[in-house]
């Protein structure tokens, strides 16, 4: 019967055995119950892992509660799927050799475990008469998957569109998706909070960022772009003479200076363009190297014609100068001046320690060397030129002809400069020694986007592939920042749409359908409603109830509280050489200042210390910031992530509605022994029905009332039974039971006289 109820729940519920993650089992402790259920559960249960599936009861914890039983078990279980954690069996050290753990597909968790990954929960309650019950829980989705799971995307999207954006009240709260929902129910798990109109300010990257196919995949789903990006190469290749296309399938060629900058020039500019004409309007824009060219060109400082062929001379130039070296490291510009010295020139400010210097090659070898002793991280850059350096002064003269011959405008829209640092005026603008000079000087990125976030309701879109300037803008500035295509999802397109559900919700939402027909929505979750049962007027209740004052606390105190005497949080604080106060648990990796070489420093950490599954990639996935690290690896000892305390707080004391002054809860004995009695004589009444489907000679062991004498010592009595090996005859102490075995067959039992609570085999 319980491996029947158990089956049936299993498939009702849709679900694969080895995808159990805990269950809460019936567990009453008895010698006779528990071989038994575990037995089913074992049986309907094929194929799980004693490693990821974890058994318990809540009796060990508060002993039996008779019909409430199965209703404690259902609120442990669902406690424990809501907050990830596979409780402890308390009071438990090891199995009963009669439980046969060594066979069985479950593990008994002896401390809290974190629970990773798809939460499944079943919970066994089993009636003393006979009635068998079992039920599977799962982790709910967010109301914002739950709201879009209901959206069909199969009726009219511009009529879904337009009733959603028209037709519905607009809440503080949003969810932007798009009709490719497949991949935004991954992304987008939760609403956010909905902005007013922000001032857009588009950040071009620089060398270094491209890949092989860039562009294709959004050139066949969006129609605009791809005219535009078509146009830019075959300018490249009728006037400039230079086949972009061909190098887009060729890695090795695409990363040669010259190439790199033509590249990424036709492709951020047409994906800006395209961007405009849909209706995002820049405030501003700022680029990084060589996306300045590009930033001036949106902005009409170039024509289109004159930018290529600046681009594409930039970098045959740049290539053409001396050999030479770049590194990256990560540390202040002031310590570096200090501690390192010697003959390298900063190359670019991107963030406040994150720094880039050009040199000759032995020099740079040098100083490398020097950073790894002192504990300085750094990465030599994959380029044989010292870009941005005085290495760049023997190709100015040849430059400033070709700029020269180019008409140069005041910008219509403004740019920040990364060569100054500031707004650029008109008057630099259409200066030749600005443009010539841009390829020599440092790039002060750091200093350009601070002054850009300036600019009132400031939220900054890299326009280019990859997300290196957002990794930047998230460690200088506190204004939104967003890379429109940072190779997450599964394709360019995918990564731009996504983009544009949250661009949305800054009230930039140019594809939201103005005109449409009326379609069926989903209905709104509200949520916040008290279900509690008061006394009616008049009635005075006889049940002890708490007076509780309801405080509400959030999981973010919590982690607070565990941060501030967690030992991560201060090697952490000492990998930033910031006081421990002053780290944001909740802040991403990238907030925090911390960039690729600083992640692997501390994933090397944190395998080191604490044996953590822990590498970069994770870092930069799911354990995207501390808080993120305690939620996965808690410590044994930190009870305030593995118990249900985190969300109430009660104050009060306990009372008894009725009588004034009546405050105690009377304890009356003799109930508690009728109670008892009829328990055992229940139980009694079940043992014997359960001997009679066994064998009809055979007879239930005896129980005790409170009030009966002890039972006689070397009486003896015959035990008959059926087993696989045929009808069983023992001659056995009265006080024998019958029980399971090993093999799972029926056999005699008795109490070791020895060991209190053991049990010993009688065999024939």
């Amino acid at each position: 019967g319980q491996e029947e109820a158990i089956r049936q729940a299993i498939t009702r519920a849709a679900i694969e055995p080895r995808e159990m993650g805990y269950i809460e089992c019936h567990g009453t402790g008895t010698p006779i119950g528990d071989p038994i259920e575990l037995e089913a559960l074992k049986r309907a249960y094929q194929g799980t892992d004693s490693k990821q599936t974890m058994i318990g009861s809540s009796k060990a914890n508060i002993g039996h509660l008779t019909a409430a039983a199965g209703g404690i078990s259902l609120i442990k279980a669902a406690l424990a799927v809501k907050h990830g954690i596979k409780p402890k069996l308390s009071n438990f050290t090891k199995p009963h050799a009669n439980l046969r753990a060594e066979r069985l597909p479950f593990g008994f968790p002896l401390e809290n475990l974190s629970w990773s990954g798809k939460r499944l929960a079943a919970v066994s309650s089993f009636g003393i008469g006979g009635t068998n019950a079992h039920i599977i829980l799962e982790e709910p989705p967010s109301d914002a998957l739950r709201f879009a799971s209901n959206l069909s995307f199969n009726e009219d999207p511009s009529g879904l569109s337009y009733s959603l954006a028209h037709k519905r009240a607009r809440l503080p709260w949003g969810l932007a998706t798009t009709s490719q929902d497949s991949f935004a129910k991954s992304w987008m798990k939760a609403p956010q909070l909905l902005q007013a109109k922000t001032s857009l300010i588009f950040a071009f990257p620089g060398q270094g960022s491209q890949y092989l196919a860039m562009g294709e995949d959004l050139a066949k789903n969006w129609p605009r772009f791809a005219d535009l990006y078509n146009a830019s190469l075959d300018h490249f290749h009728r006037v400039l003479h230079l086949d972009l296309r061909k190098l887009l399938r060729d890695q090795k060629a695409m990363d040669e200076t010259q190439n790199t900058q033509a590249l990424l020039f036709a492709f951020e500019w047409s994906l800006a363009r395209a961007l405009i004409e849909a209706g995002f309007e820049p405030a501003a824009v700022m680029g990084h190297s060589l996306g300045e060219i590009s930033a001036a060109a949106v902005a009409s400082v170039f024509r289109f014609e004159d930018a290529a062929k600046l681009v594409l001379a930039r970098g045959r130039l740049m290539q053409a100068s001396a050999p030479g070296a770049m590194l990256a490291i990560r540390s202040k510009l002031s310590v570096l001046e200090q501690d390192i010295p010697g003959d390298w020139e900063l190359a670019a400010e991107n963030t406040g320690e994150g720094l880039v210097i050009s040199g000759d090659l032995q020099e740079i070898d040098r100083i490398q060397t020097l950073c790894r002793e002192r504990e300085i991280p750094s990465k030599k850059i994959n380029s044989s030129r010292a870009f941005h350096s005085s290495h760049m002064e023997s190709v100015l003269p040849e430059f400033r002809k070709i700029l020269s011959g180019i008409k140069l405008s005041a910008p219509k829209i403004k740019i920040y400069s990364t060569v100054s640092g500031q707004l650029l005026s008109d008057a630099e603008a259409v200066s030749i020694d600005y443009w010539a000079e841009q390829i020599r000087k440092p790039v002060l990125f750091k200093k350009a986007a601070e002054a850009a976030s300036l600019l009132e309701g400031a939220s900054f879109i890299e326009i280019g592939p990859k997300d290196t300037l957002q990794k930047f803008l998230e460690q200088i500035s506190r204004r939104p920042s967003l890379a429109l295509l940072p190779q997450r999802g599964e394709s360019e397109t995918n990564d731009l749409t996504l983009a544009f559900s949250v661009l949305s919700l800054q009230d930039h939402a140019p594809f939201i359908a103005k005109h449409g027909p009326m379609v069926p929505v989903a209905p709104y979750p509200f949520r916040g409603e008290r279900y509690w049962l008061e006394p009616k007027p008049g009635q005075k209740a006889k049940a002890i109830r708490p007076r509780i004052t309801p405080k509400p606390r959030s999981s973010d105190q919590v982690l607070e509280k565990t941060s501030m005497t967690d030992s991560r949080l201060l090697l952490l604080a000492q990998l930033l050489g910031q006081p421990h106060d002053k780290v944001d648990i909740k802040a991403p990796w990238t907030a925090l200042g911390m960039d690729s070489l600083l992640l692997t420093q501390w994933a090397l950490k944190l395998q080191r210390e604490y044996s953590y599954d822990v590498n970069l990639r994770r870092l930069q996935s799911d354990l995207d910031s501390l808080a993120a690290i305690y939620r996965a690896f808690p410590l044994a000892n930190d009870k305030s992530l593995a118990r249900d305390d985190s969300g109430i707080e009660e104050e009060g004391e306990m009372e008894v509605d009725g009588e004034e002054g009546d405050s105690q809860v009377p304890t009356d004995l003799p109930a508690m022994q009728r109670l008892m009695r009829d328990q055992i004589q229940l139980m009694n009444r079940q043992l014997d029905l359960m001997q009679r489907l066994l064998g009809d000679a055979a007879s239930a062991p005896h129980f005790r009332t409170p009030n009966e004498s002890p039972l006689p010592k070397g009486k003896s009595k015959v035990f008959e039974f059926l087993t696989d090996d045929g009808p069983q005859r023992i001659v056995a102490d009265e006080a024998a039971f019958l029980g399971l075995d090993e093999r799972g067959q029926p056999a005699l039992f008795i109490e070791d006289s020895q060991e209190a609570g053991s049990f010993r085999k009688i065999n024939p």
